[in-house]
């Protein structure tokens, strides 16, 4: 079969990118494609598990240059990262000459609607664009193929038996019979890793209240110190009969996600969680893994057990290319509360309680969806105080997960690069 270049960060990288790199060139190299990994930004200097050569490059215009270099042995090129990582490569192989020499595809996941300039730029930088969702494929257009979706390994990411549950809530989590929330993803601007942290606050302190009238949920206004008033009336109908929010004292919040300090929380858009979770009242709530940081977490078996362990899964996000956790928690059989809105609301709604956007926010480099909040904590109310909703929803999520096996998406990636090496 024709050679193949899969440039991504490097596998070391506890990351979504790697993640997705690596397996679908492990699926693909299982049918029989000569692989060759360039990986950026290596984080340990072995040569790992991985069944296929792995070569570390320095940063982004490394991998542009081994590309070029590479270009007439091994001229198909398939590409998982950001746009612009894309569009530094291709101008390195222009400025090298061998663009043209270079078959190069571009797998999107795409977290929100980007700026029509930026789309043009991609369209004419790249031979085919492969989105992983049909979000994806409207906010691009261009020289698009059918969408190929993540994938999901579902020997590693399945529910627990009771007994193993029991101890694994103990040890990863250092909970009992608690209710535990669980938010799976980076400390990053687009994450909300706040907005999770908000939500549980209202829900764990009963910081909400219910219109007697129509029976929205209506949560507590936030003043600049932090702390929360309380409603005196809906915010969706104006009613002034309001029944006061109880509060959920077992509830708990697990995030693992990195800290980070100021430095690396300005280059990620990040948050102090920290300093959040006492202005919210439930820092003796809140569990933080601090050995977590960028780039690098937990062994994979560790993550499957944690995630299988929670109660629920909250991601607030405000744009989501495809969120693997989503589906990874899905998996294991754990509801998720997700925003409506982008990549996860294609696949997540068979386990999930999709939140409706409140707002949609025009920035620089797309369309944001900021999340409903009310009908957030609403969700987790219903979910705490009704057991048989939480089954119910965490039922659905391993058949669901079964339609995205890594095995059936690199049949997939198998069948459109056939047809592209002919």
């Amino acid at each position: 079969m024709r050679p193949l270049i899969v440039a991504a960060e490097h596998p070391s990288q506890t990351v979504g990118f790697a993640s997705v790199a690596t397996n679908v060139a492990a699926q693909l190299h299982d049918r029989g494609w000569p692989v060759h990994y360039l990986g950026f930004e290596p984080l340990e200097a072995d040569d790992g598990p991985w069944p296929f050569p792995v070569e570390a490059v320095d940063g982004i215009d490394g991998v542009g240059e081994r590309v070029a270099d590479l270009a007439p042995l091994a001229p198909a090129v398939l590409f998982f990262g950001r746009a612009l990582h894309l569009l530094a490569i291709d101008d390195r192989l222009r400025r090298a000459g061998r663009r043209d020499d270079v078959d190069l595809t571009f797998y999107a996941a795409i977290d929100y609607t980007p700026s029509p300039g930026s789309v043009g730029q991609l369209v004419a930088a790249v031979d085919r664009i492969v989105p992983a969702t049909r979000f994806a494929a409207t906010a691009i257009g261009g020289p698009l193929v059918d969408a190929i979706p993540h994938g999901v390994d579902t020997t590693r990411f399945r529910p627990l038996r009771p007994s193993q549950r029991a101890e694994v809530r103990a040890r990863e989590l250092g909970a009992g019979d608690e209710l535990v929330i669980g938010y799976f993803g980076r400390n990053s601007r687009h994450k909300r890793p706040d907005l999770a942290l908000r939500a549980f606050a209202h829900f764990a302190r009963g910081a909400y209240a219910t219109c007697a009238t129509c029976g929205h949920l209506t949560v507590a206004e936030l003043n600049s110190c932090g702390s929360f008033g309380e409603p005196t009336s809906c915010r969706l109908c104006a009613g002034s009969v309001v029944e006061p929010g109880t509060a959920h004292p077992d509830g708990r919040l697990f995030m693992h996600t990195e800290l980070s300090d100021a430095a690396e929380r300005r280059a990620s858009g990040g948050f102090d969680l920290e300093l959040l979770a006492r202005r919210f009242g439930v820092a003796d709530r809140v569990t933080f893994d601090r050995s977590l940081s960028v780039g690098r977490g937990v062994a994979l078996h560790r993550l499957a057990e944690r995630m299988a362990a929670v109660d629920l899964h909250l991601l607030l996000c405000e744009g989501g290319g495809w969120e693997l956790t989503v589906l990874e928690t899905g998996a294991c059989g754990v509801p998720n509360v997700v925003t409506d809105y982008a990549g996860p609301a294609e696949y997540a709604a068979p386990f999930s309680r999709l939140i409706p956007v409140a707002n949609q926010l025009m920035q620089p480099w797309g369309v944001e969806g900021v999340v409903d909040l009310d009908a957030a904590v609403g969700a987790l109310v219903d979910l705490a105080d009704v057991p048989e909703h939480r089954v119910e929803l965490g039922a659905a999520g391993p058949a669901t997960a079964a339609r995205y096996r890594w095995e059936r998406v690199g049949q997939l990636w198998h069948e459109l690069l056939a047809r592209v090496a002919g």
